[in-house]
This record gives structure tokens, sequence and C-alpha cells, in this order.
């Protein structure tokens, strides 16, 4: 599902005359919607882009870090969206390795490896442009994906082909009918969102 994948690159802002690298951010094509206080993303290619960054959970802390780059036990460096796929297969063998990035309030943090909790999943954030502060990012807890084959919103298993941080990401998945999706207003995808996790009891892995 790369389709609608854009970008992996990192936004660089000037300070004093030094180039300074923000956190890892991805640019994918999808519709945001909010309803009351949950966002959510609609992956389509019928959309604009839009910019996401996860963040990593720092144990026995409230923090949340969003990673720049990373250096292994033999100073080799790590960056982009590759990070997250070498924490998931490497944190527990290397807990010395070195996180370099920024707390939510975009204030810089390094971190050794073992500070992360590496069991939790990833926060997604969204971002209404690339450059924007971390402080303005804003939370995503649901993914829906079009199907032709439902006529209401089902939970979903993550869709095969999910690459990179949004694999792991703290996100519930959801099917939304694909052929009626213009009569379809997001917030009362998120009423009946609400509805069908209440009845299961759960909430809806948000």
């Amino acid at each position: 599902m790369a389709w609608w994948r854009l970008s992996t690159n990192r936004p660089t802002y000037f300070l004093g005359g030094f180039s300074i690298v923000a956190a890892i951010r991805e640019i994918i094509q999808a519709r945001i919607f909010t309803s009351g206080e949950r966002t959510g993303l609609l992956l389509t290619d019928n959309a604009g882009a839009i910019t996401l960054r996860y963040a990593l959970v720092i144990r026995d802390s409230d923090e949340l870090f969003f990673p720049e780059s990373l250096l292994d036990d033999w100073g080799h460096e790590v960056k982009n969206l590759d990070l997250y796929e070498w924490v998931q297969e490497n944190g527990m063998l290397f807990p010395r390795a070195e996180l370099f990035g920024f707390e939510k309030g975009g204030n810089p943090r390094q971190h050794f490896l073992r500070e992360v909790d590496l069991v939790a999943p990833a926060y997604c954030f969204v971002f209404e442009e690339p450059d924007s502060p971390l402080a303005a990012g804003v939370q995503v807890g649901i993914i829906l994906v079009m199907d032709f084959q439902v006529t209401r919103p089902v939970r979903s298993k993550r869709p095969p082909g999910i690459k990179g941080p949004m694999r792991h990401a703290r996100v519930s998945w959801w099917r939304v009918p694909a052929d009626a999706l213009d009569d379809i207003d997001l917030d009362q995808i998120d009423h009946l969102i609400h509805k069908e996790t209440a009845a299961s009891g759960d909430d809806g892995g948000i």
C-alpha cells in the first residue's frame, strides 16, 4: 500500500546560521477528520499531502520523544523512518544506543535506548504544515481504509502492506464503504465508531 506514501525526508530549518534537522517526518496522502477530541485519517490517493511524526514513549515518565537520529554502539548513524524499524528489531540488543531528538515542546533531548518503552506503540501525530512546530501536532487515533465490501464502518486489523512506524502506531484501523464515500459525513463515522466500540466494551484501540 505504498501508493499513499509520498516522502520520508526530514525538514531543515536555520537558527543563527546553523542548519538544524527537525524530527523525522512522513508525508502521505490522506484526509483528516476531527470529531470532538478525536482526530482520524482516511488513507486515499485522492487527497492532499499531510505530515505525520511518530513519538516514542520514555519509560517511567509522561514524555513523548520525537527522534531525529540514532547512534549504535559502534557509532553508526540511523536516520529517517528506518530508525523506527531499527528500534523494533534491535532495541533489546543495544540498550546503550543513543537517540537524539525532541520532546513535544520542541526542546532537544537525548536518551539511551534502554530508556525507551519498547513495548509501547508509537504515538502518531498529524501536522498542518511540514515545518509546523512539534507542539502543533495533533494525535491521530483512528485510521480509515476504503473497502467496497463493507456497508458501514467495520473494525479491522491493520491492512497488509502498511510499512514503517505506522505498522506499530497506537491507532485503531477501520474499513469504511468506498462506493458511498462522497455521501458519508466523517463526523457520523466517528459516531458509529463510538457506538461500536461501546458495544464491544473496548476503547477502539485509542
